[in-house]
């Protein structure tokens, strides 16, 4: 099974509605759709994406120096958290 490099959908050879083959190496696809996206512009779905928004040193410290007490402590965490996170 291969894993389809424009939606991420599992891939049977058998059942892959077309393959491509790009610096050396066949991808697979679950529609032509997908097939056709990938032929158009195969760098932007084998190069692994990094997000648009990185964590700069100040955020990383600030979570540093909020969670380390508690972890000092051994004090247990209750309650609830929400992440939303971007749509791309």
């Amino acid at each position: 099974m291969a894993k389809d490099p424009v939606c991420g959908m599992e891939v049977l050879a058998e059942e892959a509605a077309g393959v491509s083959t790009y610096e050396g190496n066949d991808y697979l696809f679950c529609s032509t759709n997908c097939k056709q996206k990938f032929d158009a512009d195969p760098e932007s779905y084998i190069t692994p994406r990094t997000s648009d928004r990185s964590t700069t040193n100040a955020e990383t410290d600030e979570f540093r120096e909020n969670i380390a007490p508690t972890e000092q402590t051994g004090e247990k965490i209750t309650g609830t958290a929400t992440t939303t996170l971007p749509i791309e």
